[in-house]
């Protein structure tokens, strides 16, 4: 699959590799926001649960951690 990019001055761009990027000229509350929780992990373990779907999860201990996912499902992503 290609990777997409929406540019607000060009457009829709196509080029090699993977995923989307979006660059917009907009400004808070002149059009659509994307809004993503970020959370970061500093226990030595956590339990993710299905509602916490769409989370960007940031691992700080340098220890590592442990975290458990839950089960599959359609829709779900972390």
């Amino acid at each position: 699959m290609p990777k997409v990019k929406y540019d607000d001055s060009k457009g829709l761009i196509q080029s090699a590799g993977k995923g989307v990027d979006l660059v917009t000229g907009f400004t808070a509350g002149d059009g659509p926001q994307m809004r993503v929780p970020v959370v970061s992990l500093t226990a030595a373990t956590k339990t993710v649960t299905a509602a916490e779907s769409g989370t960007i999860f940031t691992l700080n201990r340098a220890a590592g951690v442990v975290v458990t996912l839950p089960a599959a499902e359609a829709g779900l992503h972390y």
